[in-house]
Formats: structure tokens, C-alpha cells, sequence
């Protein structure tokens, strides 16, 4: 397969904050089992894991475990048409991204190519990393349908990237590091990258994009004496947006809809309890709540505003999708 060419733009970024506006939204509640986690929804599906990589679907639950090599899986992306992506690893600790493109379970893919897929979408574009012939870590893109893969360059000063997730137009999200640290990155669709650091933070981290170009993630600042994770929105022009929350000290923004909605998680309690919530530029924060369940971590949110995390019920950690009551 082909590389596609990429070049190396810096930019330096100030931030704008929106204040801790979160109400309640009451949530009907699907159970997807105790000890699973789920890592992406689209609006057909839900994947994460349960001792093995797991798509759950209306009426059918795929256990990849069944079909991969034997060891570790997770799964982390689902696009629309219902094909998964993730991980597999082998007893012997090696690792390779996995494709599930639909039909029999037992036609599912490993490739090679990635080390890991973290995303896919609707074009069956693949975003993930690889290792490039001199040991360092690539943010990738593996374009499915055309058989190409190209390498996303880091930042100048650093050494390695790492593609979290990208959109329909090729555009990709997700770090530089190296010695000069971790900064946020986005990638537009030639493969330039350009610096999402928001100004005064450690480490900085890209976690979604949505067709609009607009960027969920979070920033690490150093405020006396303790890390703080502080959760952000950038728009279609770079410019972040810091998500407050009602307690501040953790606050970390996982996954945006096309619509715009950013959906994570904070610290509510100073014992760490966290507490699950979607956020929308505009209009503010809003806590996910649901009779019995504790909904602490929100981690894929699909454009009918359903979300995917990790909760606890009766005080057992289960993997959960809620839709909002509106």
C-alpha cells in the first residue's frame, strides 16, 4: 500500500471558557452486563468489551473473542453501516488492529498494517497507528476501499503521533509527543497537522472530531502543585472552548456527535466519584441520571443523542447506553 505525503503547520491557541451550567436529563437506560465497557455507539450499534472485544446490536451480541486469535481484544469504533474496529492481541503480546465489515463474525479481519484502530467511518476509513521503519509510533489512516494507508506526521519537535479519530473527509484528531511533551493535533485532509495545545497547558489530548471539523478532548495544567485535567471544545477553526464543570479538579470530554454534542465525564466528589454528562456549545452541561444507576463515564455519544459508558447499578460496574428523556 502507498503512503500519502504530509506537511507540518504550528499554531498557538487562547482560550475561551464556558461556565459550569449543568442541569439534570433523566435517561432511560439500556443494561449491556456487569464487568463489560462500552467505547463507541453509532446509530446502529454499541462496541467495547467483556473479558473480549463485543459489538451489541439490536437483538445480537458479537463476541469477536469467538473469532480472533486467542489473548486480548477490544473494540472501540462502530460506524453506521455496523463495522467494527479495535485491537487483538496474542499470547505472545503482539498486537494487531481487527476489522468486522459486516455479516458472519467469522469473516472478521486482522490488519496487520496498524497496531491499533480506535475509529471508522462511514466511507470505512480506518484511524489508528502504526510503527514506521525507524520504531516510532504513526498516526494512520487506512482507506479500506481504495487500499492506501498514509502515515500523519507529528508536530515539528516531536517524534511520534497517534490518530484517536477522524471524519468523512479525512480529517484526523488525536496527538503529537516526543520529548517537547503531548500536545492535541489535527490533521486536515492533505495530512498537515497543526497544533491544538491550548495556551498555559502540559499536555493537551484530541479525542473526536465530527464532520463540522469541530474537536472534543482534554488539557493537563499543573495548578498548585497537582495535575488537573480540564475537558475542551474546539471549533471548526481551532479555537477551544473549556467545558466547566459544577467541580472543578477533573473533567475530561470523550467523544462528539455531528450535532455538535460533546458528551464525558468530571469528578463530583472530592473521593472521586465521577459523574457522566453531555455538553453543548450554547447551550451548557447537562448530568446523565437514571433510576438505580450511578452513570459515571460517558464515552461515545451518535447523533441521536444517545450515549455509551460505565455506570454502576445496585453498585456493580456495567456497561450502559442511555437516551436522554427530552
Amino acid at each position: 500500500m502507498r503512503k500519502l505525503p504530509a506537511i507540518l503547520v504550528v499554531t498557538m491557541l487562547f482560550v475561551v471558557v464556558a461556565g459550569p451550567t449543568h442541569a439534570v436529563v433523566q435517561c432511560a437506560v439500556r443494561d449491556l452486563g456487569a464487568g463489560s465497557i462500552a467505547n463507541g455507539i453509532s446509530d446502529v450499534g454499541t462496541v467495547g468489551c467483556k473479558t473480549a472485544a463485543v459489538a451489541w446490536f439490536k437483538g445480537r451480541t458479537i463476541n469477536f473473542g469467538r473469532y480472533l486469535p486467542a489473548g486480548d481484544s477490544r473494540a472501540f469504533g462502530i460506524n453506521n453501516k455496523g463495522q467494527v474496529v479495535g485491537y487483538t492481541m496474542d499470547m505472545s503480546g503482539n498486537t494487531a488492529a481487527f476489522l468486522y465489515i459486516g455479516g458472519r463474525p467469522e469473516q472478521t479481519l486482522v490488519l496487520p498494517e496498524l497496531i491499533m484502530a480506535y475509529s471508522i467511518d462511514d466511507a470505512m476509513n480506518i484511524y489508528g497507528y502504526r510503527q514506521n521503519e525507524f520504531g516510532r509510533l504513526r498516526g494512520a489512516i487506512l482507506q479500506w476501499a481504495h487500499g492506501i494507508i498514509g502515515e500523519l506526521e507529528p508536530l515539528p519537535g516531536f517524534t511520534e503521533s497517534i490518530a484517536n479519530h477522524g471524519n468523512t473527509k479525512l480529517q484526523a484528531v488525536g496527538i503529537s509527543q516526543g520529548e517537547a511533551g503531548i500536545h492535541a493535533t489535527i490533521w486536515n485532509s492533505e495530512g498537515v497537522p497543526a497544533d491544538l495545545h491550548p495556551e498555559g497547558a502540559t499536555y493537551s489530548f484530541a479525542n473526536s472530531i465530527n464532520d463540522a471539523g469541530q474537536v472534543a478532548g482534554s488539557a493537563e495544567y499543573w495548578e498548585n502543585g497537582t495535575l488537573e485535567t480540564k475537558a475542551f471544545f474546539w471549533d471548526a477553526n481551532g479555537i477551544p472552548t473549556e467545558i466547566v464543570p459544577p467541580a472543578a479538579g477533573f473533567c475530561q470530554a470523550n467523544d462528539i456527535n455531528d450535532l455538535g454534542q460533546v458528551c464525558g465525564t468530571y469528578r463530583k466528589t472530592a473521593e472521586g466519584v465521577h459523574q457522566a454528562f453531555v455538553w453543548e456549545k450554547g447551550v451548557g452541561g447537562n448530568n446523565l441520571v437514571a433510576t438505580g444507576w450511578a452513570l459515571t463515564d460517558a464515552y461515545g455519544i451518535n447523533d441521536l443523542g444517545q450515549v455509551c459508558g460505565v455506570g454502576f447499578y445496585k453498585g456493580v460496574g456495567r456497561a450502559f447506553v442511555a437516551t436522554p428523556r427530552r
